[in-house]
């Protein structure tokens, strides 16, 4: 827990020791892009290795889902099998990651922000009455 005697105000500190913090946060962050930039190739490079020795099948090769199951697939192949296999079950979870990979989660009506626009804000009631009244001459 912070102990808010001991902050100091970035306005409190010399430019120097500004430029000298934000330098350190740069380094940090870089150093951070850099893990996380590696640990998605390693990543990239696992999913993509092959659960068995020998040739990996090609998945639009099978005609069914059995098909796939005993055959050579690699690790991420292997991973939407189990997944699909789980949500033929009735896993939600399973069903939910499956339809969200394929690019087809619905979108939330709260995520949506919808912005009416009045051309009216803004102007007072003697503004307003006087358009009215233009209106009404036409």
């Amino acid at each position: 827990m912070a102990n808010n005697d001991n902050l100091i105000k970035t306005s409190d500190l010399t430019p120097s020791e500004r430029r000298e913090i934000a330098r350190k946060a740069g380094i940090a962050s870089g150093k951070a892009r850099r893990e996380k930039r590696d640990m998605k190739k390693s990543l990239e490079i696992l999913l993509n290795l092959s659960i068995k020795k020998g040739a990996v099948i090609d998945p639009n090769d099978a005609e069914t889902l059995t098909d796939i199951k005993s055959k050579n697939l690699t690790v991420q192949e292997a991973i939407l099998v189990a997944q699909i296999q789980k949500a033929l079950k009735g896993d939600l979870k399973s069903a939910e990651f499956l339809r969200d990979t394929a690019g087809q989660k619905p979108v939330d009506k709260k995520d949506i922000k919808q912005e009416i626009i009045n051309p009216f804000e803004g102007l007072s009631t003697d503004e307003l009455r006087k358009l009215a009244s233009d209106d009404e001459e036409d």
